[in-house]
């Protein structure tokens, strides 16, 4: 606000100063009527100082308010929008952890092409999904499928945590193979008995 008055207030001293020299130099005495007119000059130039300092002073005021506004009202759209990610990611994770649960039985060897034909499936069942992985308890690649976009590449820090039986959500990062912002879930397949089966690792398209 005080860079915006000052120049204000240095004009309207210099306005002053000239005023206050121009009287001591008795520049209106040499008029008719001098009095007359330095005092009406005087009323006249101390109003308007005044008004043009306080217009400019609650102008920046205002326009400060306005700003600190637009900024919380910009705060709070981003924490909605937070929430609401938040939310989606987490129905995500639940949505594929109860998938991952019927898992255990298409793990062998003979169910492997069964595997695939769930997994593109579910993929294209979901438009946010970029691509699903299943990978076994030794974390090697058992099938994937990516229907809508180049392959992306593999999460291991997805794949070693829900390993261990932890899900795992990343940062959001711009995926090289579908110029797309996204972020990798993981989770483990649990077999019966609540032990690891696998895991799988989904990139997600935000």
């Amino acid at each position: 606000m005080a860079s915006a008055v000052v120049p204000v207030l240095i004009a309207a001293g210099v306005c002053l100063a000239v005023f206050l020299y121009a009287l001591r130099a008795r520049w209106f005495s040499r008029l008719e009527k001098g009095f007359l007119a330095t005092m009406i000059l005087a009323i006249a130039g101390f109003a308007f100082l005044g008004a043009l300092v306080s217009g400019v002073w609650q102008y920046q005021a205002g326009k400060d308010i306005v700003h600190r506004e637009i900024v919380d009202g910009l705060g709070s759209a981003g924490q909605i929008v937070q929430a609401n990610l938040t939310e989606m990611v987490n129905i995500e994770i639940e949505q594929i952890s109860r998938y991952g649960r019927y898992l255990p039985a298409k793990l062998a060897p003979a169910k492997r092409q069964e595997l695939a034909a769930d997994l593109r499936y579910m993929d294209e069942l979901n438009q946010e999904i970029l691509q699903i992985e299943a990978f076994d308890r030794q974390g090697g690649l058992l099938s994937a499928s990516n229907v809508t976009t180049a392959p992306e590449r593999v999460d291991h820090t997805a794949v070693g945590l829900a390993l261990d039986g932890k899900r795992y959500v990343s940062d959001a990062y711009l995926s090289a193979a579908s110029h797309r912002y996204v972020l990798v879930i993981g989770v483990p397949i649990l077999d019966a008995n609540g032990g690891g089966a696998g895991a799988l690792v989904i990139p997600y398209d935000l």
